[in-house]
């Protein structure tokens, strides 16, 4: 894992440890569920893929008094758990951030397609 990655993958640890129940934040819930769906986890609260374009999840680009910003709110995807457990796995296999984004593609984005 080069440095960038790690040091990311550590600022993510050290949020979701100070932030242990996520319920307590002060901008949960930041993101639309289905209703009855209630596995919103935060651990990657900055997405390591953003701006992703809408080639992972559901973002887009959008006006903002004048200026244009990437609006996530109404994405769910790095927020599931089997999402966040393999992107874990990943960084413990040493894949980097670039790498991983290409298996994430593979293994999940071609499936939400189809849904």
């Amino acid at each position: 894992m080069n440095k960038e990655d790690k040091f990311y993958f550590i600022k993510q640890l050290d949020f979701a440890n100070r932030h242990f129940t996520f319920r307590e934040c002060p901008y949960y819930p930041c993101h639309k569920f289905p209703a009855g769906q209630d596995d919103l986890n935060c651990l990657f609260c900055f997405c390591p893929f953003y701006p992703c374009n809408g080639k992972i999840g559901t973002g887009n680009w959008k006006e903002v008094n004048g200026k244009k910003i990437y609006d996530c709110s109404n994405c769910n995807f790095i927020h599931r758990n089997e999402i966040v457990f393999r992107i874990i796995e990943l960084f413990y296999k040493g894949r980097g951030l670039k790498k991983i984004k290409s298996i994430i593609k593979k293994e999940f984005v071609k499936n939400e397609k189809e849904r």
